[in-house]
Parts: C-alpha cells; structure tokens; sequence
C-alpha cells in the first residue's frame, strides 16, 4: 500500500454529509482513509455567485497503480 492524498469539497446541499459519503465510498473501495484535516470552509473563485465551499484533505492507503486510483475516484 502507498499514501495518497486527496482533496474532497462541496458546496452544494448538505455540504458536510456530501464530504462524509465521499470518504464512506472511498473506504468501500480498497482505501483506508489514515488521517485527515479539519473541514475548512472557503469562498468560491471564478464565479463568485455561488455557496462556500467546504474543503477537507485527507491521506489514505491504496493498493494498486495511480491509473486504478484516478478509475476508482472517478
């Protein structure tokens, strides 16, 4: 297994549930999430007429190559 880091946002909905679903799906596919950051929330760039976002970066564990870890988080 190798750390990888990820990065999850939302800004739409429940931007908090959105970010825990995210991490449910990824620990349902061969990644075991190692240790995460604080939820951050930050404001939109670009098109400014839309809601914060809520940032969070998380490491996890994934065995297998870069290719099958950008298949699996797509």
């Amino acid at each position: 297994m190798t750390g990888s880091y990820l990065l999850l946002g939302s800004n739409l909905g429940k931007r908090i549930l959105n970010i825990e679903k995210a991490k449910e799906l990824l620990s349902d596919n061969s990644m075991r999430i190692q240790r995460e950051s604080k939820i951050y929330e930050s404001e939109p760039w670009g098109v400014k007429d839309q809601p914060w976002f809520l940032n969070q970066a998380i490491e996890i564990d994934f065995t297998g190559t870069p290719e099958e870890l950008l298949e699996v988080i797509k």
